[in-house]
């Protein structure tokens, strides 16, 4: 997970009924209905009591972080509060009160685990998955075809391994070659990408990378589908006016977290308010 900034999550919770009902419009998929679909959730028990914990270590708090997160949970309908104490008093603090599932990140991993089981989701993949179910709504009806995968971390592995899934080819290419062969050797129909080529040439694109403005007008047609997870936005004002563009800083992904939580709690026969068995992803 790439540190984001307060200026990246300004907003987020006053625009969220909003931008839900845009995405209804162009997608026919609210948030929830994409990260439901990514990874696999049809149960409808979103109703967890999740704490949101501050940490303070490393670089320290993102202001409003923690906030922001709780709005895009409640948004949800989990039943989300952010803790009073940060840190392991905070954890404990989520104890006490109750909660089910517990959110929490630092610099550089964005967790949330069940207090009832060894079930967990990382951010990385969940957002992954997420992004790549929207990819796949974007493409419609169409046949599968191409797609790129630029960025071959845990986000964009995550992404490559849902679309090969859903049948469409896919080509991983990252800067660092040792992790983009590692990916396709451990993902099964994906296939690493030395070089590239013209960006143009590909229908769908997941930019999985945090590289800032680096796909262009001449990179990009109206045809051109991208989604994008990478923080800071890859894609230039000007491709975006051109291109089809998915991107948000933390949304699909939190809620993707959340109801992949859910999701295996609930193969777990496990229901909001219960004692529940052991259990490892």
């Amino acid at each position: 997970m790439s540190r984001l900034h307060e200026n990246d999550i300004i907003g987020i919770a006053g625009q969220l009924p909003q931008y839900d009902a845009a995405l209804k419009k162009s997608l026919g998929y609210t948030l929830e209905e994409i990260a439901r679909k990514a990874v696999g959730c049809r149960e409808h028990n979103p109703g967890f009591r999740t704490a949101v914990i501050p940490i303070t270590g490393g670089m320290g708090l993102i202001g409003g972080f923690s906030r922001t997160v709780s709005h895009i949970l409640n948004h949800c309908r989990a039943r989300a509060f952010v803790t009073d104490e940060p840190d392991v008093a905070g954890l404990q603090e989520a104890y006490k009160k109750g909660a089910e599932i517990i959110f929490l990140a630092d610099d550089f991993i964005c967790s949330a685990f069940s207090t009832h089981s060894c079930v967990f989701s990382d951010n990385g993949y969940a957002t992954g998955v997420g992004f790549a179910a929207a990819l796949e709504i974007m493409a419609g009806k169409a046949p599968p075809a191409e797609v790129l995968i630029l960025g071959a971390g845990p986000v964009g592995s995550a992404a490559a391994a849902y679309l090969s899934q859903a049948g469409f080819d896919v080509i991983i290419h990252d800067t660092d070659e040792e992790k983009t062969r590692c990916a396709a050797n451990k993902i099964a129909g994906v296939k690493a990408a030395g070089n590239i080529g013209d960006l143009k040439n590909y229908p769908y694109i997941v930019d999985a990378t945090t590289a800032s403005g680096f796909i262009n007008p001449e990179d990009v047609t109206a045809a051109t589908k991208i989604a994008a997870p990478g923080m800071p936005l890859g894609v230039t004002e000007e491709a975006l006016a051109i291109a089809c563009v998915f991107h948000n800083p933390l949304e699909l992904g939190i809620m993707a977290m959340y109801f992949d939580c859910v999701h295996q709690l609930a193969l777990l026969n496990i229901k909001s308010g219960t004692e529940g068995a052991g259990h490892e992803r």
